[in-house]
């Protein structure tokens, strides 16, 4: 899920609308310093992991609390990415500045399914993330939500919010915005799980060989039984 708000810092609203003094600005500051809103992506540059704290986990099912518990101590279950650009309303001025802050999930409790249609390879496979369907996941989702807005409430680092506007305030309506709202992070693993032959889920033996098939091997991070809590990237590639 993806937050949006009025800021009093500057991002990079005015670039992505074009404004000619504040591009032209930018441009002459990274190709001087090699610094400035240019020097970036606009995210990415800096993130967080988060346990939930306590007051969090007090809105938390038992149920919920326990399959979590499963996870090792130090995993964590949810992930703050802030962005510099962000969605912005039509009537935004040439000073006004937008910022997102994304919520993830990474202790996921919902297991989606791929399958396929035929014995054709040039049929697409039959794809079913199944994200959210588990109810803990909605669970953790709206106190990420909550820990966004309380994070922002704290630094002073919003005017306003713009999406979702202040109206969303009951978990009602942030369940609800979340389903109308929530994405991806674009970084999907385990899809062909190695783990023991009891495991049904588990379609690779431990020499990452496909069970019942010859002669084919997964050695990418599809193999993960489940994602690690940070992005994949510096699991494979640490």
């Amino acid at each position: 899920m993806a937050l949006a708000y009025k800021t009093t810092y500057e991002t990079q609203t005015q670039i992505i609308l074009n404004n000619p003094n504040v591009t032209g600005q930018a441009v002459l500051e990274y190709l001087t310093n090699q610094s400035g809103l240019l020097a970036g992506i606009g995210g990415g540059e800096s993130v967080g992991w988060e346990k939930l704290p306590s007051h969090s986990r007090a809105s938390l099912s038992n149920t919920t609390l326990t399959l979590l518990s499963r996870f090792p101590p130090d995993w964590p279950e949810i992930e703050i990415i802030p962005l510099a650009s962000s969605p912005i309303p039509d009537n935004v001025s040439s000073t006004d500045h937008y910022i997102t802050l994304g919520a993830c999930l990474v202790a996921p409790l919902s297991r989606g399914n791929m399958t396929i249609s035929s014995n054709n390879t040039n049929d697409h496979p039959l794809i079913n993330p199944a994200w959210m369907t588990h109810p803990g996941d909605m669970e953790v989702a709206v106190q990420a939500f909550k820990r966004v807005q309380q994070w922002v409430n704290a630094s002073g680092i919003a005017i306003a919010a713009y999406e979702p506007s202040a109206d969303v305030r009951t978990d009602a309506q942030i369940v609800e915005w979340i389903r109308e709202n929530g994405s991806l992070i674009y970084h999907p693993t385990s899809s062909c799980a190695m783990g023991p032959s009891s495991d049904p889920m588990a379609v690779l033996d431990s020499h990452a060989r496909v069970r019942g098939v010859t002669g084919l091997r997964v050695v990418d991070a599809s193999a993960f039984p489940f994602c690690p809590p940070g992005h994949p990237m510096a699991t494979v590639c640490g």
